[in-house]
């Protein structure tokens, strides 16, 4: 096991919620379009990683050449913001 993969496990075995954003940088505010999320990080084993590795190198098969653990978020909340519905519109969903 790496040393990253040993300091990512530490970290997670003492918290492993997580959250993370996917946006864009538009310039203009009315183009403002993204998604915020939190959830529970889960390192796949198994069956569970081999699918998710075969779906992410059939889309990446540069991929083919690297070897690293898989992890999956387990999504407990999600807000999006988009602007071109006006300015600071948001959706938001709950487990």
């Amino acid at each position: 096991m790496s040393c990253s993969i040993v300091f990512e496990l530490s970290l997670l075995a003492v918290n492993e919620l997580v959250a993370g954003t996917v946006a864009g940088q538009p310039i203009q505010m009315d183009e403002i379009k993204g998604i915020q999320f939190s959830g529970k990080a889960l390192l796949l084993e198994g069956q569970a990683e081999d699918e998710a590795l075969s779906v992410y190198r059939k889309r990446f098969p540069f991929a083919q050449a690297f070897s690293s653990p898989v992890w999956a978020v387990e999504i407990d909340y999600v807000k999006l913001t988009d602007n071109s519905h006006g300015f600071g519109h948001k959706l938001s969903w709950s487990a």
